[in-house]
């Protein structure tokens, strides 16, 4: 699959959880039959988010690398979406399934079965409450998880940068290891060119003074 495929089912996916969570809001004050199909609309429209998400976690694996964590970090938040959609859903299913039970209830109840209904509808706000909290709790686990995925990629922008750092520095070794090499042989050379200096001027002085000497001793003998 083409990565502009990809790029299209996910926006078909964002666009389909916003309309959920837009039915959802709309849940929370329909009543009777119209919630009823709202709630069936809901299910199936979760199902298929459902489908799409695992054709894109599908597709995703065979990406490259680079654009496979991006991928996957997009379908982390997407499942952190669906879950939330989900929960609520059930929350709502569940308050109108317990309005119809509790509606049928009071029409056949007497004055004794009014306090039973008052516990059981505070264990239905507790629940309720508690649905928020996981909410809240997934919110933040996807906003954690969006953190650590932005530190691991700069993490490993610094340690490409700290690879090159060292190459660098390896190949200034190595330049540094030549240039010493070269140093060394030069100052052997200069050494050698002052010791046969040296030797040349010593001989040069030994034939002067031979010189010398010739010419004395033979200024000596016609002297004598």
């Amino acid at each position: 699959m083409s990565s502009e495929k990809l790029e299209n089912l996910q926006e078909d996916l964002v666009s389909a959880l916003e309309k959920i969570f837009q039915k959802l809001e709309y849940l929370q004050k329909s009543v009777g039959e119209s919630k009823k199909v709202l709630l069936r609309e809901v299910e199936r429209e979760i199902d298929e988010v459902d489908s799409v998400l695992k054709e894109i976690q599908t597709e995703s694996d065979s990406a490259p690398i680079s654009y496979r964590q991006q991928v996957n970090h997009r379908i982390r938040q997407y499942k952190s979406d669906l879950e939330r959609a989900t929960n609520k859903l059930n929350v709502l299913s569940n308050n109108s399934s317990r309005k119809e039970l509790f509606g049928q209830r009071a029409q056949a109840a007497g004055p004794a079965d009014f306090g039973e209904r008052s516990k059981v509808l505070q264990i239905n706000e507790t629940l309720t409450n508690t649905s928020r909290g996981i909410e809240r709790t997934h919110q933040i686990a996807a906003e954690t998880d969006a953190v650590g995925v932005t530190v691991i990629s700069e993490l490993d922008t610094q340690r490409e940068a700290l690879l090159r750092t060292r190459e660098r520095l390896d190949a200034t070794d190595v330049n540094m290891s030549r240039s010493r090499k070269i140093l060394r042989s030069m100052y052997r050379r200069v050494i050698t060119d002052k010791l046969i200096l040296i030797v040349i001027i010593l001989i040069e002085l030994g034939i002067v003074g031979l010189l010398i000497y010739l010419n004395v001793k033979k200024h000596t003998k016609k002297s004598s």
